[in-house]
């Protein structure tokens, strides 16, 4: 059986949001004997060396060229931000609660394209906007003897998170892939390493393989999700994002004994639906896949 395009970019996207949720439980797990600095040194340092290695096997450094510098110093200080908030919200958080409050991020990509790009959103966006905002309202019940910093971190980088995905989109005329993923890396290697040694701790041989899995998981993360784009509309392989529940809701219980609670399942469906429904509205101007 010979798969079309569409099922190809589905298949793929299936399987990148398996390695990036793998990747937040790896992290989670090495949050309770490590510090942050510790795994995102490494985590990092890994990414970069298999990067240049392949680079440097296909003879393809010159896509490291860039006349944006300024703009990638600032997408990687905003990395590196968003990395440590993860870590510190994975490390108190449930980790299908973290996956629930960044399924906000469309919503908020949506929001900032209208301040930032001037684009046009009509009034079922902004429907599904306010969904979104007020899925995570419920998630984090601010007000309430629920409602814990942790969560409210992972709102503030899933923000951030979102400006560097509007940002790609400023950057895309000029730059490509590889040098938008490259540059995102240095602060979160420079910062973690001047650090790393008032907070160095000496891993277990298992650890090992765990942490310089961390740099593995996210690399072949973002591949397969480009790939995904590639072969399928963002309309048809976006709503496979939300798999990430499923493997969270798993690993949560598996390892953590974690199980969401019912305003936690509410407000991601909130959510999803929001997304949902600005996924849909984008792909009525997306032309049919073959």
């Amino acid at each position: 059986m010979i798969m079309n395009n569409r099922m190809k970019g589905i298949l793929w996207m299936l399987i990148g949001i398996f390695f990036m949720v793998c990747l937040d439980a790896v992290v989670k797990w090495l949050s309770y004997r490590y510090t942050v600095y510790q795994v995102l040194f490494i985590r990092n340092v890994v990414a970069v060396l298999v990067l240049l290695t392949v680079l440097g096997l296909r003879n393809e450094f010159n896509l490291l060229c860039t006349k944006r510098k300024g703009w990638h110093a600032a997408r990687s200080l905003l990395a590196f931000i968003i990395n440590f908030g993860f870590f510190y919200g994975l490390a108190r958080q449930p980790l299908a609660n973290v996956m629930a409050i960044t399924f906000i991020a469309p919503s908020l990509v949506a929001l900032l394209s209208v301040v930032v790009l001037r684009e046009r959103v009509d009034i079922w966006r902004w429907l599904a906007i306010f969904i979104g905002l007020a899925g995570v309202w419920v998630i984090l019940r601010p007000g309430t003897a629920s409602f814990q910093l942790a969560s409210l971190v992972i709102l503030a980088v899933t923000f951030l998170y979102a400006v560097i995905a509007v940002s790609s989109r400023l950057l895309a005329a000029t730059e490509n892939s590889v040098s938008l993923t490259f540059y995102m890396l240095p602060i979160s290697i420079l910062v973690p390493g001047l650090m790393l040694p008032q907070h160095w701790v000496q891993p277990y041989p298992a650890d090992w393989l765990l942490l310089i899995a961390c740099g593995l998981l996210g690399l072949m993360g973002f591949w397969t999700i480009m790939q995904a784009f590639r072969c399928a509309p963002a309309s048809v392989v976006s709503p496979f994002e939300y798999s990430s529940m499923i493997w969270a809701i798993l690993f949560g219980a598996l390892f953590w004994s974690e199980f969401p609670d019912l305003y936690t399942l509410l407000g991601a469906a909130l959510v999803v639906c929001s997304s949902f429904l600005i996924t849909a509205r984008e792909g009525r101007s997306v032309p049919s896949d073959q």
